[in-house]
């Protein structure tokens, strides 16, 4: 013996399932950033921990940024949701020399 109300349910599964199929998936929109690639900036975390850097490359909210200090130049991925404040300026004609 059938159920009456299954031809119903399917009825309105079917329509969710040809909405759903239907929708555009929501992207999120992507900020502008307040520097560009080849930019110098400076990321601060907390109060005591910055780092100085030279834009390489931007992927969403990570950025991979050359360290400019002269002890240790190695390139990082930095998430920037974790960065507290940041400041960006181009490099001077003097920095640009001595930093490549």
């Amino acid at each position: 013996m059938r159920h009456p109300w299954s031809v119903a349910v399917l009825v309105v599964l079917g329509a969710v399932a040809g909405y759903a199929a239907g929708t555009r998936p929501l992207q999120a929109q992507t900020e502008a950033l307040p520097f560009m690639v080849g930019q110098t900036v400076e990321l601060g975390f907390d109060a005591s921990h910055s780092r100085r850097c030279r834009v390489e490359e931007v992927k969403g909210t990570f950025v991979r940024c050359r360290n400019l200090s002269t002890s240790d130049r190695a390139t990082r991925w930095i998430n920037l949701a974790q960065v507290a404040w940041m400041t960006s300026g181009v490099l001077s004609a003097e920095e640009s020399r001595e930093r490549r």
